[in-house]
Order: structure tokens, then sequence, then C-alpha cells
């Protein structure tokens, strides 16, 4: 999951030049603790700095200040910390196929392009037979396939595999009865023609390959079942949807 699909968009705003009584105005308008003071930029306003009810508690109203005569850009004392929008996490573990070098610790976070194994599955809106549903609404209470227009072939793996195990597996085709939106899927999952993920029942990408690199289908889901169930490291691990 990336900080862009949990952040809250709709924040208050305000310029340096703002009196500390009108963001106090501001907070008890919008029913919130703080202000997030921007300069005006080529492309629109940037973040600069955060103005809280504790700021104004402690440095004027406690300090005997009138809220008239300070502005909110003399109480910024340090620059405010960002991400972008597309910041998220990975993890690693025997039911992760990340193919990193071996014994190398998995990185604290991770701006991913695609989605990356190890990470929850992004969002993307899509379109069914009956409506508009969100990539998070495919996965189920066993493992979840998910591949391009082109992935029949993966298709028609599952339906070999899923006779195998003891665990549900659903095989998604996006581009086929489900299609995108807004081409914000191709954007976030990057599995073009034939690429396929796996996605475990608590949302985590566990397995990956790219359009193009499997011959054997049933060989490659079979394995991929493997590692996300943990077998493939000697130990089945329970899956809780």
């Amino acid at each position: 999951m990336s900080i862009g699909e949990i952040c809250v968009r709709n924040v208050v705003c305000a310029g340096r030049d703002a009196t500390v009584m009108e963001a106090a105005a501001l907070m008890r308008e919008h029913h919130v603790g703080g202000v997030i003071i921007v300069d005006p930029a080529q492309d629109g306003r940037i973040p600069v700095g955060i103005v809280t009810d504790r700021d104004i508690v402690v440095e004027t109203v406690a300090a005997g200040v009138d809220p008239q005569s300070v502005r909110v850009g003399d109480l910024l004392k340090r620059p405010i910390a960002t991400v972008t929008e597309d910041m998220g996490y990975v993890y690693r573990s025997a039911a992760i196929d990340a193919g990193d070098i071996a014994g190398e610790p998995a990185p604290s976070h991770l701006f991913p392009t695609v989605a990356t194994p190890g990470a929850r599955m992004p969002h993307a809106w899509l379109e069914g037979p009956d409506g508009r549903i969100s990539t998070l609404d495919l996965v189920g209470a066993g493992m979840t396939l998910i591949t391009g227009p082109g992935g029949n072939a993966w298709v028609t793996a599952a339906s070999v595999v899923t006779t195998e195990v003891a665990i549900p597996l659903e095989a998604h085709v996006v581009g086929a009865d489900i299609d995108s939106r807004d081409g914000l899927f191709c954007e976030r999952f990057g599995l073009g023609s034939d690429g396929a993920l796996l996605v475990r029942p608590d949302g985590h990408i566990a397995w990956r390959r790219e359009a193009g690199t499997v011959t054997d289908h049933v060989g490659a889901l079979r394995d991929a079942i493997a590692i996300g169930t943990g077998a493939r490291a000697g130990e089945a691990l329970p899956l809780v949807a």
C-alpha cells in the first residue's frame, strides 16, 4: 500500500503571511488541529511547514503575545518532512519471492513503480460485468492470480494447479472480463500482455513474473503457490483472509 492510497488530500492551508488568529479561525472552522503552511509555486503550492494548535498555545497564548500581530511564518522553526505519494513498504519472508540476493536485508521502505513482491497490492479501478470494482476486491480467501490481456496460459495453468492444492485459487485476466478504467492499472501493475502476479489473502504480493519470461506456466504457478504458502521453506503458513 502506498501513502497516496491512505493520505488525506483535502487539507487546510494558509500562506506564511496569515496571522496566528486567522490560522486558529481556520482550525476552528474545519475542526482540525493544524494548518499546512504553503508557498506559491509555478505549478501550484508547495508545503513549507505546519502550525498546530499546540504551537499557537505555547508560542502565543502562553507567551502573552497578541495572535493578531504574529504571522504563522514566524512560528516555522524547521522544514517540514515530506514524502511522495508513491512511497510504500516491502518486507521479506520465506513466503515472498523477492528475487533478492540471498541474505540481503529487506528495505525499510520503497518507491515502487509497479506492484512489488513483499508489498501490498496497489489499488486501481477496474470495470467488471457488474460495474466498477477495485483491484483490492479481487483478493479472496485463497490465492489470487492476476495477469494481463494475453495471459490465457496462466488461466489454463490455474485450472490445473487448483486441483492439486488445498487452498482456493482464482485467476483474473485484466483486459478481458474486467478492464482498466483509467490506465492506472497498467501504470501501477506493469504486467504487460502476459505478466502475472500472485497475491496472498492478506493482500501482499507473494510472487511476480514479467511478460514473456515464462514458458512452463503450470510449473511456474506450482512454484508460486509453494512459495506463497510457505511450503517451499518446508512450513505451510496459515492463510487468513
